[in-house]
C-alpha cells in the first residue's frame, strides 16, 4: 500500500510509511478540531475587554493544574489506548456540553458561559496535543523523529488551516454552537485512527530505565502517582532545562496574545466580527507554517540540527516586538498579522519539532508524567506570569508598547540561552547509548529496517 513514491515523498524509509500518514492524519483531524473553536475562544475571551483576560489566564492556570493531577493518575492505571482514547472522549463531550446549553437554553448562554467555554479550550487544547506529541515520541527513535515529525507535523498545519478556513468563511451564518459540534465529531474521528496505528504500528516499545523490563508492552500503564511529573522535573536538569523554556516560551508567546487582543479590539466591535478577525490571523499563520514545514523544517533538523532550531524562536519575538513597537497605529494590524504568522509559524513549524525530538531520549515515565506536566501546567504558568506582567505595564500609564518590546528582548535573551543548553545536554545524551534515559525506540516495521544509530 506504501508505495517507493510515497515514503520518498514523507522521507520514510521502508517499514515506515503506514505509521508516518496515519500519526500524519491522526493530527490533521486534532487540529482541524482545535482550529474550529479556537476563534470562538478568543472571541468569547474578549467580551468585556482586554481587563478580564488576566483573572481568565488565572483560572486557566489552576483548572490546568488540577487537570493534570487527573491525568497523571489516570496514566498511572489506563492502558496507553483507553488513556488516549479517555482524553478524546471526555474533551468531545464536554464540546457538546456547551453546544447543547447554545441550543436548549440560548438565552442562559452570556459572558460567564463563555468565559468558561474559553478556559476549557485553553486546557482542552495543550492537552489534546501534548498527549499526541507524548505517542509520537513514545513510537519513534530519535533518529526517526529527526526526519520523520517533520511530515507528521505538516499533517496538523493542513488540518489548522482546514479548521481555520472553514471558520473563517462560516462563522457568522453556522455562529459557534455547529463549530463546537464539529469539533467534538472530528475528535471522534481523530481517535479512530489512532486506534487503528497504535493497534498495528506500536505494538511494543523500548524503556532502558533499569528498573523496568528492556522491551515493555506499549499498553502498559505508566508508574507513578499524580506528583510523580513533579518529582522527574526537579531531579533532572535536563528535564529542568526543558522546564525554564518552555516557560519562557509561554511567557513570549503571551506577550504577543495580549498584543493581538487588543490591536483586534480595537478593530471590531461585533463578536462575529471578531471571530472572523482571528480566523484570518490563523490562517495566515497556519499558510506560513505549512511552507516552513514543506521546505525548511526537514533540512533544518537534518542539516543544523537541535540547538539552532531552539533559538530561531527567541529572535523572532525580538525582531517582530521592534517591529511592532516602530509601526504607526494605521498599520498595527497588518504588521500584527505579519508578526503573528512568523512567530506562530516558527512555534509550530521549528521550535516545536525541535522540542518534541528532545522526549525521544527520555523514559518513557517521563514522556507521559513529566513531558504532560511540561505541555500543561508549566506552559499555563508561563501564560499566567506573563499575563501578570502585561497587565502590570498596561496598567502604567507612562509604558507604551515599547516597554512591552523591551521586557520581550529580556526575555529573548534568556529563552536562547536555555535552547544553547539544552542542545547541549542532548548531545551528550544521544552520544551515550547506555544512558538509561534514552528511552523508548519503537520501531514501526522494525523487521524490515537494520539497526539504527542515532546522531545529534
Amino acid at each position: 500500500m506504501w508505495t517507493a513514491w510515497t515514503r520518498s515523498l514523507i522521507g520514510a524509509r521502508p517499514g515506515e510509511g503506514r505509521a508516518t500518514v496515519l500519526s500524519g492524519l491522526h493530527f490533521f483531524l486534532i487540529l482541524f478540531s482545535y482550529f474550529l473553536v479556537r476563534p470562538v475562544r478568543e472571541a468569547m475571551g474578549v467580551q468585556r475587554g482586554l481587563d478580564e483576560l488576566t483573572w481568565l489566564f488565572t483560572l486557566t492556570l489552576f483548572v490546568m493544574v488540577g487537570a493534570n493531577a487527573v491525568y497523571a493518575l489516570c496514566a498511572s492505571r489506563m492502558r496507553r489506548s483507553l488513556l488516549q482514547a479517555s482524553v478524546h472522549r471526555f474533551f468531545a463531550l464536554t464540546l457538546l456540553a456547551f453546544a447543547g446549553l447554545l441550543l436548549i437554553v440560548p438565552d442562559v448562554i452570556g459572558v460567564r458561559v463563555g468565559y468558561a467555554f474559553y478556559v476549557w479550550v485553553s486546557v482542552f487544547n495543550l492537552f489534546i496535543v501534548s498527549t499526541f506529541w507524548a505517542f509520537m515520541a513514545d513510537g519513534f527513535r530519535h533518529d526517526q523523529a529527526k526526519r520523520l515529525f517533520p511530515p507528521i507535523a505538516i499533517g496538523g498545519t493542513l488540518g489548522a488551516i482546514a479548521g481555520s478556513s472553514f471558520t473563517r468563511t462560516f462563522a457568522e451564518e453556522l455562529g459557534p454552537l455547529w463549530l463546537m459540534v464539529g469539533s467534538a465529531v472530528l475528535l471522534e474521528c481523530s481517535l479512530r485512527v489512532a486506534r487503528m496505528l497504535d493497534r498495528r504500528d506500536f505494538v511494543e516499545v523500548e524503556d532502558l530505565d533499569p528498573s523496568t523490563p528492556e522491551r515493555v508492552p506499549a499498553e502498559q500503564p505508566i508508574r507513578g502517582g499524580a506528583l510523580r511529573g513533579l518529582m522527574l522535573v526537579s531531579r533532572s536538569p535536563y528535564l529542568m532545562l526543558i522546564c525554564g523554556y518552555i516557560g519562557l516560551l509561554a511567557i513570549g508567546s503571551t506577550l504577543l496574545y495580549f498584543t493581538q487582543a487588543r490591536i483586534v479590539t480595537d478593530a471590531a466591535d461585533e463578536t462575529n466580527a471578531r471571530i472572523a478577525l482571528f480566523a484570518n490571523i490563523d490562517l495566515w499563520t497556519q499558510i506560513a507554517t505549512l511552507a516552513l514545514q514543506a521546505f525548511v523544517t526537514g533540512r533544518l533538523l537534518r542539516g543544523v540540527g537541535v540547538g539552532p532550531m531552539l533559538v530561531t524562536l527567541p529572535v523572532i519575538l525580538l525582531v517582530g516586538f521592534a517591529a511592532l513597537a516602530m509601526a504607526p497605529a494605521t498599520a498595527a494590524y497588518s504588521v500584527l498579522v505579519l508578526f503573528n504568522a512568523a512567530f506562530r509559524s516558527g512555534k509550530y513549524a521549528i521550535a516545536r519539532p525541535a522540542r518534541e525530538t528532545l522526549f525521544t531520549v527520555v523514559t518513557r515515565e517521563e514522556k507521559y508524567k513529566a513531558k504532560t506536566l511540561l505541555d500543561t501546567a508549566v506552559y499555563r504558568g508561563g501564560d499566567f506570569l506573563g499575563a501578570q506582567v502585561f497587565g502590570l505595564l498596561a496598567g502604567a500609564t507612562a509604558v507604551t508598547l515599547g516597554g512591552v518590546a523591551l521586557l520581550a528582548a529580556v526575555v529573548a535573551g534568556v529563552w536562547g540561552g536555555c535552547g544553547v543548553a539544552i542542545a547541549i545536554l542532548l548531545g551528550r545524551r544521544v552520544a551515550r547509548p547506555s544512558d538509561p534515559a534514552r528511552g523508548s525506540h519503537a520501531t514501526p516495521g522494525a523487521e524490515l529496517q537494520p539497526p539504527a544509530t542515532a546522531t545529534g
